[in-house]
């Protein structure tokens, strides 16, 4: 079944036809200084004349086209020749003489539907003409007909993180998900915060940190990322490539936020409230009141209406002396050690 309409039409191309078919070669078309054909712009040409008696035995050719090129075909002999017929790869008439031609010329003019090779029937009709008489076939290439290539390139259709992401935990991985299966190709690909500072540079074609697998790519940092840090991911052209070699379109703007640092997790809260509830128990003065605990610049702390505050930080115990005759210092009294003994052993 053919891609391309045929013609429904009596005659048939044998493998006699086929293996008698004379093949023709293109050569390169200059057009004549004056006369026909210097307005048309053919690329190619092939011509074969003969003035042979019985020309209708030898009037079967082939050639090779090329897919979307555009044939002239003329065929001419002493006679209006009998049907010119030109016949695909499988023996179907795919085009025959449209009649435009002169007395004893037949013409047909046909886009070639693929690459391959093609078959035409002069039908020459001599009769009894003298041997001086010729007969000849010519075929002319127009190749500016092939429609123009579409190229496609490999573009990113998913970013993870998604661009202008926030809150990107800061041991991710960069994964680009692409619009086809992808390759290394040759460039560079940089990672860099919203200074333009270089954190790390990445060699499209050898780095251990890329790796890919089929249309994804996955950049892993050497070392994690820094929290409430603006990072931009850009990526050369041609650092990577589709299957055939088509390269990507440069990236500039892909950016994501990292998470804002989390203060540290106390070693256990609750001891840690002990030592704040038996503080609380033993310097009333100091600590007015009995608030929850919470967390504030850095710090598991209690804050006090007087201003006073308590906390803890990497197991150690501090005091802000922040009332109305503090100093307005952050005191370190001692360590989670120290003083949890004391809660305990009071009832805390």
């Amino acid at each position: 079944m053919t891609n391309y309409p045929t013609i429904d039409h009596p005659a048939s191309l044998t493998i006699n036809h086929i293996n008698s078919a004379i093949p023709l070669t293109f050569t390169q078309y200059v057009p004549p200084v004056n006369g026909f054909g210097d307005m048309l712009n053919w690329d190619f040409s092939a011509f074969l004349s003969t003035s042979v008696d019985n020309t209708s035995a030898r009037d079967m050719f082939a050639f090779e086209g090329i897919a979307g090129a555009t044939y002239d075909i003329f065929s001419k002999s002493f006679f209006d020749p009998f049907a010119l017929q030109l016949f695909d790869a499988q023996g179907n008439v795919i085009a025959t003489d449209d009649f435009s031609g002169t007395g004893g010329i037949d013409h047909i003019k046909v886009v070639a539907p693929y690459d391959g090779t093609y078959y035409i029937d002069a039908s020459w009709h001599q009769g009894f003409a003298d041997i001086d008489k010729y007969a000849s076939l010519s075929v002319y290439e127009d190749l500016d007909t092939i429609p123009p290539i579409t190229r496609s390139i490999p573009s990113v259709s998913v970013f993870s993180p998604t661009n202008s992401a926030t809150d990107v935990p800061v041991d991710s991985n960069i994964v680009l998900t692409f619009s086809e299966t992808i390759q290394r190709g040759s460039g560079s690909i940089s990672l860099k915060t919203a200074g333009n500072l270089l954190v790390e540079s990445f060699d499209a074609t050898s780095n251990n940190n890329l790796s890919i697998s089929g249309n994804t790519l996955t950049i892993n940092p050497t070392n994690n990322l820094s929290n409430n840090t603006q990072y931009f991911v850009t990526i050369d052209s041609g650092s990577i490539e589709d299957l055939t070699g088509n390269s990507n379109a440069a990236i500039r703007s892909y950016s994501f936020t990292t998470v804002t640092q989390m203060p540290d997790t106390p070693p256990n809260a609750l001891d840690i409230d002990r030592i704040f509830n038996w503080g609380e128990n033993q310097y009333p003065d100091l600590f007015s009141d009995h608030p929850k605990s919470l967390d504030a610049f850095g710090y598991y702390a209690r804050i006090y209406s007087n201003d006073n505050a308590v906390g803890e930080q990497n197991n150690n115990i501090y005091f802000y002396d922040g009332g109305t005759d503090g100093t307005g210092d952050i005191i370190l009294v001692g360590t989670v050690a120290d003083f949890l003994p004391l809660a305990i052993s009071t009832g805390f």
